[in-house]
């Protein structure tokens, strides 16, 4: 099987990294993004490749001589010249130069990070240009739920924080003063943190619209990278925010007791009586006619009361396996 490799873009999105180095050879975790496609493409048995250049090419032919001449797989480097050719004219151009005379052949843009398995061969055209957009809305699907948690963070934040409850308090520099009143302060890092989720929510449904298109190409899925690179940089610097954040809050236990109330512990009341043999539903019946009675137990411990309930948090559990998978990183 032979491979091209797409390597003649000007790389504008990605300026000012590509104003020196062609964009292929951007590194990404340590490794430029041509070589991964070579290598990607080498594991999945193409044994031929040619790269297709045109900017800054002498970079990219140097590149290949210097990490590729003794591979097993067959690199070719050709130049396209000043003028673009596009996608059909420089793989037109490959084939003119007797450079491919496979009927079948992959077709791979350098600037793209993939794990496909390019073994499967998908030979519906349709399928391949119809799949466009759909992988950027499961990568952002997959960001929303994270910002789906932040959000309910967020908002128990704001109202734990709120004058009317003040059970927690948080690092200044989270925090600006009200503009109008002298007493309020506002956690205006977590509010926009919050609206995050809304900022992803928008992209995901911004694709959704982007794709909705008839089968084939069209110029209109230039934009879905728009929706992609904003929503990871969103999520980054939220969650770049969050460990501080945490680090950050003090809890007001005296004014934290002031809100525990017995009703807390009603279902554990009927689980004890339960352990005792009594059947759940006389249990709930009878815990439910001395709540109405203000009945207090005098009996209910930590030990009965069930794991993660507000009277048995269990923290050093949660805390233990947090440890446990750091420690397996």
């Amino acid at each position: 099987m032979t491979a091209i490799i797409l390597a003649a873009g000007k790389g504008e999105r990605l300026k000012p990294l590509t104003a020196l180095t062609p964009k292929p050879l951007i590194k990404v975790s340590g490794q430029t993004l041509l070589e991964r496609n070579i290598n990607c493409l080498a594991e999945s048995g193409v044994k031929k490749i040619i790269v297709n250049g045109s900017r800054m090419g002498n970079q990219i032919e140097s590149f290949l001589r210097n990490h590729y001449e003794q591979s097993n797989v067959s690199i070719d480097y050709i130049s396209e010249g000043d003028e673009p050719l596009g996608t059909a004219g420089a793989i037109f151009n490959i084939i003119d130069e007797g450079l491919i005379n496979d009927d079948l052949f992959w077709v791979v843009n350098a600037d793209i990070i993939t794990d496909f398995p390019f073994k499967r061969i998908q030979l519906n055209s349709l399928y391949v240009q119809n799949s466009r957009g759909k992988y950027e809305m499961q990568i952002l699907n997959t960001l929303k739920q994270s910002m789906l948690d932040i959000r309910k963070f967020s908002w128990d934040m704001s109202i734990f924080l709120a004058q009317e409850f003040s059970l927690l308090s948080i690092a200044s520099k989270y925090s600006t003063g009200s503009s109008i009143m002298p007493n309020k302060s506002n956690p205006d890092v977590i509010e926009i943190m919050r609206a995050n989720y809304a900022v992803m929510a928008g992209h995901y449904s911004e694709l959704e619209n982007l794709i909705s298109l008839p089968s084939g190409y069209h110029r209109d899925l230039q934009l879905t990278k728009r929706s992609l690179i904003h929503s990871i940089h969103c999520v980054t610097k939220t969650l770049g925010l969050l460990p501080d954040l945490i680090k950050s809050i003090k809890v007001d236990v005296q004014r934290s007791n002031e809100f525990i109330d017995q009703d807390m512990l009603m279902t554990d009341q009927a689980y004890e009586l339960v352990q005792s043999g009594l059947p759940f539903r006389e249990a709930y019946i009878k815990v439910k006619s001395q709540q109405e009675a203000s009945f207090v137990s005098k009996t209910l411990s930590r030990k009965n009361s069930s794991s993660g309930s507000a009277y048995n948090l269990d923290l050093k559990i949660l805390k233990a396996r947090l440890k446990k998978l750091n420690q397996s990183k």
